[in-house]
């Protein structure tokens, strides 16, 4: 099995400890993916500004994303700015402005540049772009917990990441079936919640042990 080089586990919210994230994290090579959305604060998967202001206090500790949806999203993309984001950031260590396809990418980039952050750019083609400037994350799925039919190769020496209906009953064969000789992480988000739509840190830890498991 090919073993990612961390896991991306997003969608935590206010019902979500960050106690527990942080004994998760000391065990396994985790990064959480905080969501973000004007509309959507404080709803399911989209935790609120005081959870957000606090998780990032934990910068430190654990490791850190910041997904950008939405209008703040958009904002970002057309001006470069958005104050709303630019005073949540410090504490992440990466932001993903999530998007519909577009092809210019130096506003996010300039962003990213301005706030001390790596950058990262959803791909839905069949290969990831040549575009150095950005971390690419291919994902056709959006969230919709769908599988591709085929996730691109990868074999030189940038980190890259994969996304779309990654859980616990299919994650090891995509690792296995990947063709993927460089560095890579996967990312997680519709498939690591419970039937009450909350982030489940069991399945999540159930997931760790699938993978990094070597025993």
């Amino acid at each position: 099995m090919k073993y990612p080089e961390f896991l991306t586990f997003t969608g935590a919210d206010d019902k979500t400890s960050i106690g527990e994230m942080i004994n998760l994290s000391n065990r396994f090579p985790i990064e959480w993916a905080i969501l973000i959305s004007k509309d959507r604060a404080g709803t399911s998967s989209y935790p609120s500004i005081p959870f957000i202001d606090t998780i990032r206090q934990f910068g430190p500790t654990l490791r850190l994303s910041l997904h950008v949806c939405g209008s703040y999203s958009k904002e970002i993309i057309e001006t470069r700015r958005c104050k709303d984001i630019a005073k949540l950031i410090d504490g992440f260590q990466r932001i993903q402005i999530n998007h519909k396809p577009f092809t210019e990418i130096s506003h996010v980039m300039d962003f990213a540049r301005k706030n001390g952050v790596a950058p990262i750019v959803q791909c839905r083609g069949d290969d990831f772009p040549d575009d150095p400037r950005v971390t690419w994350l291919y994902d056709k799925s959006g969230g919709n917990g769908i599988i591709p039919d085929n996730f691109p190769s990868h074999t030189d020496t940038r980190l890259v990441g994969y996304a779309g209906g990654l859980g616990i009953d299919n994650i090891k064969t995509v690792c296995d079936n990947l063709n993927a000789s460089g560095p890579f992480w996967l990312d997680m988000q519709s498939k690591i919640r419970n039937d009450d739509d909350e982030l489940d840190l069991n399945i999540c830890e159930k997931i760790c042990t699938k993978i990094y498991d070597r025993e």
